[in-house]
């Protein structure tokens, strides 16, 4: 039953990410970016990480990315791919920021982070780096720990000192 269970919660997952392409609207898109982060994330915690090991990899890929889009979302007022939002425009930056804001959207990149972590660390078998990864996974590991280095810099609110840690 938890693997059915499992899969019908990623595929309704699968079915918010193909309607999120359609979706113009932002606060309908952080609906639904919220509702797949609720619907995936009890889920992470409750399955075994050595018994499923390819749902709990693919599901903390998805929660990571779920969560990097939120915080693309909330803190650029757009997602990246959908072009340049209207009421977003490169001047006066520095006025507008609000540490209320970047807070909350520095949850989310947490957030994200810890899921790209759960994942890079599903390969690292006693806590050790492995000299090869599988051919299969190499792109998707690459990925997300070049993704989760990237989103350590996007940190909103800190000196470079706290973002070289």
């Amino acid at each position: 039953w938890a693997t059915e269970h499992t899969r019908i919660m990623q595929e309704l997952s699968q079915m918010y990410r193909s309607i999120l392409f359609w979706e113009d609207d932002p606060k309908r898109v952080a609906a639904m970016l919220n509702r797949r982060f609720r619907l995936l994330s009890p889920l992470l915690e409750l399955l075994n990480p050595k018994v499923y090991v390819a749902f709990y990899r693919q599901m903390s890929y998805e929660l990571a990315e779920v969560c990097q889009q939120i915080y693309e979302l909330r803190s650029l007022g757009k997602l990246p791919e959908k072009g340049p939002h209207p009421r977003m425009d490169d001047e006066d930056d520095e006025d507008r920021f609000d540490p209320k804001i970047a807070a909350r959207c520095n949850s989310f990149a947490v957030k994200s982070l810890t899921y790209y972590g759960r994942f890079v660390d599903s390969y690292h078998e006693g806590g050790k780096v492995p000299a090869t990864i599988d051919e299969d996974n190499v792109r998707v590991y690459l990925t997300a720990r070049l993704n989760r280095a990237r989103l350590r810099t996007k940190v909103q609110g800190q000196g470079r000192d706290e973002l070289l840690e």
